[in-house]
């Protein structure tokens, strides 16, 4: 990930919807939870950090499936 762009893309992204709520939005995402000002682009590190996280937690889950059938006197469907 280059961090400097992603940081622009995020701050230009709060300053919008900082813009729409009139107060600063900054802390109010998800992936804020993650942050850490001290380091050089916080937004772009902390967004990599709960993507990553999600990602993992998406491939650990997995969904069931479960099929049923319906059958009347002419046709069977599943559901």
């Amino acid at each position: 990930m280059e961090y400097s762009r992603k940081q622009k893309q995020l701050d230009l992204k709060k300053w919008v919807d900082s813009e729409k709520e009139n107060h600063d939005t900054c802390g109010k995402y998800d992936y804020c939870a993650s942050c850490d000002k001290s380091l050089k682009y916080p937004c772009a590190h902390a967004y990599e950090t709960y993507s990553a996280s999600k990602k993992a937690t998406k491939t650990t889950t997995k969904k069931k499936t479960t099929t049923c059938k319906r059958t009347t006197k002419k046709t069977t469907t599943a559901c």
